[in-house]
């Protein structure tokens, strides 16, 4: 009562003010059908906090459940905004392709080689200009400690073509990537902020890298953050001489983007690119290996950059997007069939206006503002909610890994915020307005107000019931098919034991010549026997891969004797006997690895049942045969490898398919 009281007076006040000060002079300055459509407007809203103060439970009723819906949506809009549709910092972004290489034996997206791209910056007229760069782990000296960053190693033209500039200095100069080129990096607005601390990062100044030196020449805005958004700094790619040999068209070592002509289509550019990697192959150095391309269905494709960007989070908003829509329209079901019940209980104050002459447009507005008051409360609390989803989505991993997530945008929020309040107050008017303009006016007039329900209203209404029931048990089976698709992630069987097993990256560190240091060996074992010695720890291993760890390198096998046509592709791991121990990978056959078995002229390797079918075509008396195995920009095969056992097939890429096949050769 007391809340009452209050808010009528308070209301009270702000009308009489309203109509002093504000009606007069809007009066006497405009025409008199302005001030009625001023006064028409006002008046209901004022009415509307009244009666919604008598009522405070359907006030907070229609204000909580708008918050939920349409703070649901802000969020996800936002995102769908920021990822799909906001412009990348990038001029005429819609031109720039991402250009990789596929193939039919479903290999997923490749990378890109440097003979191919020479000829496809040569040979495709669709194309502008294009660029190369490939991530990499560098070793950064500061005030006498190591930094571990991640930098991208580019080509002389990455930032032209992205059309980017530097926030100070200048970008690589097109002789940067000859051999024999003075070392020069750019670095990240963030990492010229850590160094600048140090004093060390003036343009101009040196600083090493792998142990040799670079002059800083520029810094990047903070928006930039290509390829990823981990990199902070980048370095000129040394282009050797074989990196032109055709012998490496399947070196897919590098990330190719390309910037269309004005007028180029992308049917083009992919028909353009097509043929020229159809030319390469027709002339590939070894004749032997054309069949082999062939039948692999090699060849280049081009994709917008903003889907190589976002990637698989392009479905994951679509979905998201369409269960925050379903949960908005159940609301307004839901809603909507209170407000037919608000207005059947004023049904004879709405019907006596009709009765003396006001239209449906006059109602339709009294309608509209009444309903307007509280969709404009619910939107306000769920665009609170909603930034708070917002920031938890972000924060729990609902993001693109190659994009950096989108910047806040108030203005699209509060767009999105007022555009959503208005739809739902236009949806509760309407839907109140239907019932009041199928009254019969006779027979309103000779039965009374309260006895004028037909049956037409009760269908709709039984509607309206049978809608919000059927959205509800639609979106409880989606959300029931959800949940037992994340419960069933833990039962897939992914070949190994994921349990109690702890990964993560070891650094090397590079001499000044970017190779590793003589005593590598020693300190791995050291590493390992210190890792062993830890309390808890029952077994380490040190391996160049392991699962879902965003690599997975093929490798061309050839069975020894080898046919010259039978030439499986398989991920290749180096390392150890304590490898199966750590992910629980039994043997199936034969032995694991010993330091007797490997010789200076033959190595020795265990493989999974995947690998063995395609080497050899069965699972059994594969122990003791040989293959040969080369890296996929080598000519020949190189080393002998001798079967000492067989495990089984893992996933390594994707928990719905096993790999490739998996060849794990003994670092020793």
């Amino acid at each position: 009562m007391i809340w009452y009281i209050f808010l009528n007076h308070l209301v009270t006040n702000i009308e009489c003010i309203w109509h002093e000060n504000c009606i007069s002079i809007i009066r006497s300055r405009t025409p008199e059908g302005l001030y009625i459509n001023i006064h028409t407007v006002t008046h209901p809203i004022c009415a509307s906090w009244r009666h919604f103060a008598r009522k405070p439970g359907f006030a907070l009723s229609v204000i909580l459940t708008l918050m939920l819906a349409i703070g649901a949506n802000i969020a996800t809009l936002s995102l769908f905004y920021g990822y799909l549709l906001a412009p990348l910092p990038y001029p005429h972004s819609g031109r720039l392709m991402n250009v990789h290489f596929v193939s039919r034996k479903n290999f997923g997206k490749l990378q890109m080689s440097y003979p191919t791209y020479f000829d496809l910056r040569a040979r495709t007229p669709a194309i502008e200009v294009a660029g190369m760069s490939k991530s990499k782990n560098l070793d950064l000296e500061v005030g006498g400690r190591v930094l571990h960053v991640t930098g991208a190693a580019v080509s002389a033209s990455f930032f032209t073509t992205l059309g980017v500039h530097p926030l100070i200095g200048r970008v690589f100069a097109p002789t940067a990537n000859r051999p024999g080129a003075a070392g020069e990096a750019i670095l990240s607005d963030r990492l010229w902020s850590l160094l600048d601390a140090q004093k060390t990062s003036s343009l101009g100044q040196t600083i090493r890298l792998n142990g040799a030196l670079y002059t800083v020449i520029g810094v990047m805005p903070q928006a930039f953050q290509y390829p990823n958004p981990e990199t902070r700094l980048w370095i000129p790619k040394v282009i050797r001489p074989f990196d032109h040999n055709p012998d490496n068209l399947t070196a897919f070592h590098d990330h190719m983007i390309a910037r269309l002509m004005p007028g180029a289509s992308l049917a083009a550019l992919n028909a353009q690119m097509g043929a020229v990697v159809a030319r390469e192959i027709a002339h590939f150095p070894d004749p032997s290996a054309i069949p082999l391309f062939r039948s692999y269905g090699l060849t280049v494709v081009a994709q917008p950059l903003r889907h190589s960007l976002v990637g698989s989070l392009r479905q994951n908003l679509l979905l998201v997007q369409l269960a925050t829509a379903l949960v908005l329209v159940l609301a307004w079901v839901n809603l909507s069939n209170l407000f037919i019940a608000r207005a059947l209980t004023e049904r004879g104050t709405l019907l006596l206006r009709r009765i003396f002459g006001a239209d449906l447009h006059r109602l339709f507005g009294r309608l509209f503002a009444e309903s307007l008051v509280l969709c404009l409360a619910g939107s306000a609390a769920g665009f609170l909610f909603g930034e708070a989803l917002l920031r938890w989505l972000l924060a729990s991993g609902l993001r693109a890994s190659a994009l950096t997530p989108p910047a806040h945008d108030w203005v699209v929020s509060i767009g999105i915020a007022l555009t959503l309040a208005l739809l739902s107050a236009l949806v509760f008017s309407l839907s109140g307005l239907y019932f009041i303009q199928h009254q019969d006016l006779n027979t309103v007039l000779r039965t009374g107000t309260r006895s004028s329900r037909g049956i037409g209203e009760r269908r709709i209404r039984s509607g309206l019931v049978i809608a919000q029931l059927a959205l509800a048990c639609a979106l409880a089976g989606v959300g029931t098919l959800l949940a037992r698709s994340f419960l069933n992630l833990d039962h897939v069987n992914l070949g190994f034991q994921p349990t109690q097993v702890v990964t993560f990256e070891v650094h090397l560190p590079l001499n000044g010549h970017g190779s590793r240091p003589p005593d590598i060996v020693p300190m791995l074992a050291r590493i390992h026997a210190a890792i062993s010695r830890l309390p808890g720890v029952s077994h380490v291993s040190l391996a160049s891969d392991i699962p879902f760890d965003g690599s997975d390198p093929l490798y061309g096998v050839f069975p020894y004797p080898w046919d010259h046509q039978h030439k499986p592709s398989v991920s290749v791991v180096t390392t150890d006997a304590g490898y199966f121990k750590v992910f629980h990978l039994p043997l199936l056959a034969g032995h694991g690895f010993t330091p007797e078995d490997t010789t200076a002229f033959q190595r020795v390797a265990i493989i999974d049942t995947e690998a063995a079918r395609q080497i050899y075509g069965t699972i059994r008396t594969v122990v003791g045969r040989k293959f040969t195995l080369s890296a996929p920009n080598e000519k020949s095969p190189i080393l002998q490898f001798r079967v000492l056992g067989i495990v089984p097939a893992t996933h390594r890429t994707h928990v719905a398919r096993s790999s490739h096949g998996s060849v794990y050769v003994d670092r020793g």
